[in-house]
């Protein structure tokens, strides 16, 4: 073997890998050069060097600045071998492997085509179990998957846009694919309702064949189409628009730029509900669709509009996906459809995030390519220094959007930081009040609250969880136990709805034969017309099924109906709860359906109150009590919130509780925890101002 070794390399960190791998640790680089093909060094083992001695001592050469060179290069190899060892060898320490899974998914995420700021916040938020080398792809993979889609509000039921009333205006910049999505909204719009009750209206007269192609889907529909002439206002079309149940306008297509949008989103204001939904191309850059939905949702609230819907288009055209996504998460809109085609209606699907995950992120086949195509890019400096401003601004952004989501959650904080309940004030009645069983749960010493409730069945934070006479005058009233029958005799009397829970065993009368809830509904049990509700329960989507029966009542004058639910859903689609409530007859289908969902909804009031007063030890009896119930309750109206912004604060949530998964109430409770508290230590640190001092029983994470 030549004692002087030639390598040729790309560039100097493989050409330096070379000499490793072929010299070892006592290699000496005696020149280096740039070559046609990179980079050209020659080498020799430090052992050989006194045999070249002879064969250059000839050559009129500064043998001492030669040797100097020689050590310098020597030990530069030597550290540059050191520190790829310490890097690369299995075992190395912790904080490098968790520095290491960090940097690869925040570069993968940028890969993706998600922002920095988004990047840097999801990878903050690492749990400390996927932050070490033996931490497998498959369960980061799945981790940051929930992330993201927890972030995400999405519409449960398909396209509920065709269950609107009023008018659905479609807007967004030229080329998005308005035209075609409305058409294929008409399609499947008149699939479910029939086409007499739609109308179709196109603002588009600048487009060349604009309104003939929108015209062209109407005749093949049998739906009325009318134009709207430029400068008009939908009032205008108050004729054709009589009697017809949804209003669909394709507007025309502008720059976000255009000085003219202004005029043209103030003309879809209506005296009936209008609803705007922006189209947001897939396929587009970031930084463009971030200015679209800035702009176009600025203008609309100068029009006294709201933008909080949007359909993603052109996915089909799409590389990577994160860009939408993200935007989606920054702007908190509510994805309602997804369009992937040219094809009426065909290419047009509900949203489920699993395709344009897996082209934000690569399905399993892709997932080492991109990470390899990600070690590329620079991972901005600072990162574990960020971590903490990230994670403090997670935690003010998620306070602020609990208290902006749930009316009175400032309550809470301020019982929090100054460890006393609440005075009680004057209570307005509620449109509804849930009440809990005058016995605690079992395994328990504590009373579950009584809540008020919205217009929708949410959850209301109150000062007084008992004995409010407020709640006594409340409309609807529910119940997850089976009070005196008198009492539900006098809510009748008064006009007041009423749904009580009962077992399967639970006697009731029919026709003067006493027997079961459930032989009743065997026998007797007529299946609701409108057929299976979707609703989540507990994380999940589920399909309500409902039966009733007539049973009589305590007056043989005002019977009482028997109602059975059965909620199926789980990979066997099997029945995964059954329950039996009673309510007054006249009660109609909608309100079966609403009392039903609300009571199911609430069923994890106790068990997350419980959840909280345990998280709470150390706190004043009356307290931890009230602030257990309000916590639960909090946690109820977030998970089951179908506003735009609860689907970012869940996430957000679910991240701080360090928890994985699906988001339940128990993560939502346990991130609501950790808030008020860091918040708590964050303004005692502030103020200088220890701890212990002022409470001793807050747990600060």
């Amino acid at each position: 073997m030549a004692l002087v070794q030639k390598f040729i390399a790309a560039n100097q960190r493989d050409v330096m890998r070379q000499v490793r791998e072929k010299l070892g640790d006592d290699a000496v680089i005696l020149s280096t050069r740039p070559d046609a093909q990179g980079v050209l060094v020659l080498a020799a083992l430090e052992a050989d060097l006194d045999q070249l001695a002879p064969e250059t001592a000839a050559a009129p050469l500064d043998f001492a600045s030669i040797t100097q060179q020689l050590l310098t290069e020597m030990q530069a190899l030597r550290a540059e071998v050191a520190k790829l060892r310490e890097t690369t060898t299995i075992g190395a320490h912790e904080t490098a492997s968790q520095e290491d899974q960090r940097s690869r998914l925040y570069r993968r995420l940028r890969t993706g085509g998600f922002s920095d700021e988004l990047s840097r916040q999801i990878v903050s938020h690492m749990p400390s179990s996927l932050n070490v080398a033996s931490a497998t792809q498959a369960n980061i993979e799945r981790w940051v998957r929930e992330q993201i889609s927890a972030r995400i509000a999405v519409a449960e039921v398909n396209w509920p846009i065709l269950d609107a009333t009023g008018v659905v205006a479609l807007v967004g910049p030229t080329g998005v694919g308005k035209t075609t999505t409305t058409a294929k909204l008409a399609a499947q719009y008149v699939m479910r309702h029939g086409a007499d009750s739609l109308l179709l209206v196109t603002t588009d007269s600048y487009r060349v064949g604009a309104q003939q192609q929108l015209e062209v889907y109407a005749d093949i529909l049998n739906v009325d189409m009318h134009p709207l002439r430029d400068g008009d206002s939908l009032s205008a079309l108050a004729e054709p628009m009589k009697g017809k149940r949804l209003i669909l306008v394709d507007t025309v297509g502008m720059s976000q730029r255009d000085q003219r949008l202004p005029s043209k989103i103030a003309a879809l204001q209506q005296s009936q509900s209008s609803q705007l939904v922006l189209l947001l191309n897939a396929a587009a850059q970031p930084t463009t669709l971030d200015e679209v939905a800035r702009i176009y949702r600025r203008i609309a609230q100068e029009s006294d509009l709201q933008i909080n819907d949007c359909i993603i288009t052109k996915v089909d055209e799409c590389t990577h996906s994160g860009g939408v996504l993200d935007v989606i998460c920054r702007h908190q809109f509510q994805v309602q459809a997804i369009s992937s085609g040219q094809r009426v209606p065909e290419d047009f699907e509900p949203p489920h995030l699993e395709s344009l995950l897996n082209c934000a992120l690569g399905d399993a086949t892709t997932a080492s390519a991109l990470e390899q195509q990600a070690w590329q890019l620079e991972l901005p400096q600072q990162l574990n220094a960020s971590r903490l401003v990230d994670q403090g601004q997670s935690l003010q952004s998620a306070l602020a959007g609990l208290q902006q989501l749930i009316p009175d959650f400032n309550l809470v904080t301020q019982a929090y930081q100054h460890g006393q309940v609440p005075p009680p004030r004057t209570e307005r009645t509620p449109p509804a009040v849930r009440w809990a069983a005058p016995q605690p749960l079992q395994g328990w010493s504590q009373r579950t609250a009584t809540v008020a409730l919205s217009q929708g069945g949410l959850p209301m934070l109150s000062a007084s969880w008992y004995d409010v006479p407020e709640f006594q005058t409340a409309d609807l009233q529910l119940f997850d136990y089976l009070p005196e029958v008198t009492e539900l005799s006098s809510l009748t009397s008064r006009g007041r709805g009423w749904l009580a829970a009962v077992n399967v065993n639970h006697r009731l009368a029919q026709q003067g034969q006493v027997r079961s809830a459930s032989d009743i509904i065997k026998r007797e049990g007529v299946p609701l017309q409108q057929g299976a509700e979707k609703l989540i329960y507990r994380g999940e989507t589920r399909t309500l099924r409902l039966k009733i029966a007539a049973v009589d009542g305590v007056a043989s004058d005002a019977p009482w109906q028997l109602c059975y639910g059965e909620l199926q859903g789980g990979k066997g689609k099997a029945a995964v709860q059954r329950r039996y409530w009673i309510l007054d007859a006249q009660a109609s289908v909608d309100d079966l359906v609403a009392r039903t969902t609300y009571s199911l909804q609430l069923e994890e009031l106790g068990r997350l109150q419980r959840f909280a007063w345990q998280q709470l030890d150390g706190a004043p009896s009356e307290l931890r009590h009230w602030l257990a119930g309000a916590i639960a309750a909090s946690a109820i109206h977030l998970e089951y919130s179908l506003q735009p912004q609860a689907a970012r604060l869940r996430a957000d949530l679910l991240a701080l509780s360090g928890k994985r998964g699906r988001v339940d109430g128990s993560k939502l409770v346990s991130g609501m925890i950790r808030v008020l508290s860091a918040h708590q230590a964050l303004r005692e640190v502030s103020a200088g101002i220890q701890t212990e001092s002022v409470r001793g029983w807050s747990q600060h994470d």
